[in-house]
């Protein structure tokens, strides 16, 4: 039987870290006509204070789900030379039914609206996920809804992780990786008022028209005179930048257009750091991208 909407359900049938603890609940949003599956990774001393925890939120949460849990307890309590403040983590998934079609529905959230798509990225589409996957890819990709998204998590899933757990207003952050990188960026280039975190790795920025670059010049203008502390923390994979795949070759160059339009144009109060993961390609450098990102990002103060 399908939960009803918000319930909590029990994450059972997996190996556990015992320094993590993780709830899960589901969640119809309005914005965007569809539910989602929310996983929220406790830091270690969560039920034995009542402090507010900075938080973070990550897309693709099927994948950043289980890296959390692998790895984010090690870094909270365990690592002497990087030591990191604890945090909440919501993992932003989908269902168990709709988990098969990932690769492709992730597009409608991720991407942003009016986006194009190069015309060498239906090779490398159809190489990935299979010909019967190019259409819908493509139809996905260009009717995207990025949009909603971002206000299904301000507007909806945000206020609901607040009532349920004890969220540190002011660090608040977003990681995403690939297209969700590119949605890190859309989210911080859009203004939005959540987030003061974000991390951007390996961003699919694809287009030389990516719609980034606008949205920057347009926040620009709008935030003249005004300053807002945020960070942002960019990560590519060597092996993108340097290897034999076009795609990623490209993706890389807009990449470093984007960050050369900020570091020339900065915005008032937004902290840039960066990192070239070694020996990693686009599908390799999830995990030391998620990390690379939450050292940047989540530092303990010393």
């Amino acid at each position: 039987m399908k939960p009803s909407t918000n319930e909590r359900v029990p994450a059972t049938g997996r190996l556990r870290n015992p320094e993590l603890h993780t709830e899960y609940f589901e969640i119809d949003s309005a914005h965007m006509g569809a539910r989602f599956a929310i996983g929220v990774s406790l830091p270690a001393a969560y039920r034995t204070t009542d402090v507010k925890y900075p938080a973070l939120y990550a897309t693709d949460g099927n994948v950043f789900g289980p890296i959390a849990e692998a790895v984010k307890g090690e870094f909270e309590v365990f690592d002497a030379v990087v030591p990191i403040e604890p945090f909440l983590q919501i993992n932003i998934g989908f269902t168990e039914e709709q988990t098969p079609q990932t690769n492709t529905l992730r597009q409608t959230n991720l991407v942003l609206p009016g986006s194009t798509i190069p015309d060498f990225m239906d090779a490398h589409v159809r190489k990935r996920l299979g010909a019967e996957a190019v259409a819908t890819f493509r139809e996905l990709y260009t009717t995207s809804k990025a949009d909603h998204f971002l206000a299904f998590i301000e507007k909806e899933l945000h206020p609901e992780i607040c009532r349920r757990y004890r969220v540190q207003a002011d660090a608040v952050g977003l990681f995403g990786y690939s297209a969700g990188g590119l949605f890190s960026l859309y989210a911080m280039t859009s203004g939005s008022q959540v987030f003061t975190r974000y991390g951007a790795a390996s961003a699919g920025a694809f287009a030389e028209d990516s719609q980034v670059f606008g949205l920057y010049e347009q926040l620009l203008q709008r935030t003249a005179g005004t300053e807002r502390k945020t960070h942002l923390h960019l990560s590519i994979n060597a092996k993108e930048l340097f290897g034999p795949v076009r795609l990623y070759r490209m993706n890389m160059i807009n990449l470093l257009r984007f960050h050369d339009a900020m570091v020339e144009r900065p915005m008032p109060g937004l902290q840039i750091t960066t990192e070239i993961l070694p020996n990693e390609s686009h599908s390799s450098g999830w995990l030391d991208a998620y990390r690379s990102f939450v050292r940047a990002c989540y530092r303990k103060p010393s």
